[in-house]
């Protein structure tokens, strides 16, 4: 997207190639990243030839600050929700890029899709909900002829924690776990908040939780403790 006829804006993140043109020269820049899994990202600006315009960067509403890392020669400029970097750009140019995010509970939106009483609250960090993941197991209600697709049942095997609340002023902590799959990070996330829930009873649990699309049975949304 242009916002002028000598700028390129990032609207949205994540690994793409851009091919255009700007000042009439064919201009190439890639994005290498693992966003939403990852904070950083690394811009490789590759124009035909040495040409100034400026490289801008749109801040989502779930991040606090961008940092860019040093450049030689770039003019750095902040308004509203936009960083924009202005220089001559030669052929290998790399822009590092960094979110600020920091985990924040929020309430729950009234929706009447949503389970569970009015008044709850939820975490997250950056683009992603977190969620209580909980054990399960499928069971196979009957297959489609014998084409091999079948239709299946979801069984919880444990529902400990299900009745889980949550101190509005509790701290979580995000890990990452680099030894996960990180070509398929939404079957094995390499991101957990690590906090405690609180027990009917009023005890502390240290709980693990993931990203909501890592996970098929889970809780999402806590009551506010009392």
């Amino acid at each position: 997207m242009r916002r002028q006829p000598d700028e390129l804006v990032a609207m949205q993140y994540g690994p793409c190639a851009l091919d255009t043109s700007v000042n009439g020269l064919p201009v190439r820049i890639t994005e290498a990243t693992e966003y939403p899994f990852s904070d950083e990202f690394t811009f490789t600006v590759d124009p035909e030839q040495t040409t100034a315009f400026a490289l801008t960067f749109r801040k989502p509403g779930h991040v606090e600050k961008i940092e860019i890392a040093d450049l030689p020669d770039a003019s750095i400029s902040r308004a509203h929700d936009y960083v924009s970097i202005r220089k001559k750009w030669a052929k290998g140019d790399v822009v590092r890029v960094r979110f600020q995010c920091s985990v924040r509970m929020a309430p729950q939106p009234n929706s009447e899709t949503v389970q569970g009483k009015a008044g709850g609250l939820y975490l997250q960090r950056g683009p992603l909900v977190y969620a209580l993941p909980f054990p399960y197991q499928w069971k196979v209600i009957r297959e489609i002829g014998e084409t091999g697709f079948k239709n299946y049942a979801v069984v919880t095997k444990d529902t400990s924690g299900w009745d889980y609340a949550i101190d509005p002023n509790a701290v979580f902590t995000l890990k990452r776990d680099m030894k996960t799959d990180r070509l398929h990070p939404w079957m094995e996330s390499p991101l957990q908040l690590h906090g405690p829930l609180l027990t009917r009873a009023g005890e502390r649990v240290t709980v693990s939780l993931v990203p909501e699309g890592c996970t098929v049975l889970r809780r999402v949304t806590f009551p506010v403790a009392q």
